[in-house]
């Protein structure tokens, strides 16, 4: 199961099957995912890129479209930018091993949410080993962030795993979402595979 599907879980076994309730919390998921692209915009660049990327996100209509949907959009924007936030700060301080093994956990979460983040653990090892090449280091902070991956992704895959039919190392739909943007004819509009139909029934047939 996704990180998303936890979440309206633990929400519904709180509050009840309310999706007003998943609704505000998506609200101020995405309140503060426009904080972190501010932090992160001033980090790279200066004050001024910083205001305009908090306006565009502010008036970017999509957001609170899909915060007002039952998906897991927010919590995968969230998410994305909270490991890009605490991956610029952390050299700031000093990257160790616990700067490792939990941006493995955040990234095991978004792999867990996001189809297609699993491209991401590659970018992330290389960019890990280039902070300090060093013989020693390197192989110490990869195996951190694998071990944080493993952990939230198993965390989240194994109690599924018991229930269904097997365990799956990709995130529900990755495959389909990967075939679909990049099979040989992909031009960048949804086009399901030949045999399937475009439906919710029709990706669980």
């Amino acid at each position: 199961a996704s990180s998303y599907t936890y979440l309206l879980a633990s929400l519904y076994r709180i509050a009840g099957p309310r999706p007003d309730v998943v609704w505000v919390l998506q609200v101020l998921l995405g309140l503060v995912s426009c904080v972190l692209l501010w932090r992160i915009a001033r980090r790279l660049f200066d004050p001024t890129v910083a205001a305009v990327a908090l306006a565009l996100a502010g008036t970017y209509a999509l957001w609170p479209f899909y915060e007002g949907q039952l998906l897991s959009t927010s919590l995968g924007v969230f998410l994305s930018l909270f490991l890009c936030d605490r991956l610029l700060k952390w050299p700031e301080k000093g990257l160790g091993l616990i700067e490792c093994l939990y941006a493995g956990v955040l990234l095991g979460l978004l792999m867990r949410t996001v189809n297609v983040a699993f491209g991401l653990l590659p970018c992330l090892a290389w960019w890990l080993i280039r902070q300090d090449p060093t013989p020693r280091a390197a192989p110490r902070r990869l195996a951190a962030l694998l071990v944080g991956v493993a952990v939230s992704w198993s965390l989240l895959a194994l109690p599924s795993a018991r229930r269904r039919d097997g365990l799956t190392f990709l995130p529900p739909h990755a495959g389909i979402n990967s075939y679909i943007g990049n099979h040989p004819q992909a031009d960048g509009a949804f086009r399901p595979p030949a045999g399937m139909r475009p439906t919710q029934r029709g990706l669980l047939e």
